[in-house]
């Protein structure tokens, strides 16, 4: 896991088109993102702000707002970027 909370596992880029087929609608593959960084993302989270609900209440809206902007994303390095962008926003 890098140090941002946003894990860079294998998983995710074993499939090269798992983006691809997220960004069409593919629940599977929104699943496997969710399933792959909700943990990390929100352990990070947890860390920072001392609220493990909290935490899941951000990243829950996050993934939430990921899948309606889901054609936006054309790759995994944007879902991380838009992941630290929601994270930087709920700590404001």
């Amino acid at each position: 896991m890098a140090n941002n909370g946003i894990s860079d596992t294998n998983q995710l880029y074993s499939d090269p088109n798992i983006i691809s087929r997220f960004s069409q609608g593919d629940d599977a593959a929104f699943r496997m993102i969710f399933n792959e960084q909700l943990r990390p993302l929100c352990y990070f989270a947890h860390k920072l702000i001392g609220q493990k609900e909290e935490a899941e209440d951000i990243f829950s809206t996050a993934f939430a707002s990921l899948w309606e902007r889901r054609q936006q994303f054309s790759h995994f390095n944007a879902i991380k970027s838009f992941f630290i962008y929601c994270r930087t926003q709920s700590l404001l």
